[in-house]
């Protein structure tokens, strides 16, 4: 059994269903997963706009409890906090954890087929992190993709129908110079198939992505 432990910054049990739903989808051993969050993580990243010592030592501990009640592959839900799960992945290794970035697939993805991307996200604070990802994937592929930046101040936190509508309108005005879009967050998920179907152009979003990493990774480890 490959146990796999989700964690979050602030999340929702239907934030938690989308994962599981993906990973039901693709998952080809036997595991389980569970969830840890810490909401008062993403409010202070908002607050001070920055990641401060006391979020990295949190998120540290929080990655320690997966792997003391024996996770095999930790799964970094926010998208803010990206650069601090990067840092981290070597040690954990070293404890035994696979720890993977959800939106780290989907941005190696996106870069490999496409050259002009939107990068959406309703936080500031996601935004950086997830341009620096997507630039880094690129950096590996050897590509320059021009990378459009769109945040929805504002918008986090609105539920899927409010959410779609501010991200169309964004992106109204700059759909001819753009060939595909990143959704920065996993909370914006399931708002990908409108977007699709209004604006023709395809929508990374993490979820599925994710799923298809940790699916690879389960894989070579139930052998």
């Amino acid at each position: 059994m490959v146990k796999v432990a989700c964690v979050h910054t602030g999340a929702s049990p239907g934030i938690f269903g989308i994962m599981e739903a993906e990973l039901k989808k693709i998952m080809t051993v036997p595991y389980v997963v569970t969830h840890m969050t810490d909401p008062d993580l993403i409010s202070r990243i908002s607050e001070h706009q920055e990641i401060q010592s006391q979020d990295v030592a949190e998120l540290i501990r929080m990655y320690s409890a997966c792997v003391d009640n024996g996770a095999d592959i930790i799964l970094n839900m926010c998208s803010s906090i990206g650069s601090i799960a990067d840092a981290a992945q070597p040690l954990f290794e070293l404890a035994g954890a696979h720890l993977i970035r959800i939106d780290h697939q989907m941005c190696k993805e996106a870069v490999a087929e496409y050259g002009r991307i939107a990068v959406v996200a309703t936080l500031a604070t996601t935004m950086k992190p997830s341009c620096d990802l997507v630039k880094k994937c690129a950096k590996e592929q050897n590509k320059t993709p021009k990378i459009r930046e769109i945040l929805l101040s504002g918008a986090f936190g609105l539920n899927q129908k409010q959410l779609t509508e501010r991200i169309l309108k964004e992106l109204s005005g700059c759909l001819e110079e753009v060939d595909a879009i990143i959704f920065a967050q996993n909370s914006m998920a399931e708002s990908a198939e409108d977007v699709v179907e209004q604006t023709g152009k395809p929508v990374f979003a993490s979820p599925v992505y994710a799923a298809k990493e940790v699916a690879e990774t389960a894989a070579k480890i139930y052998v």
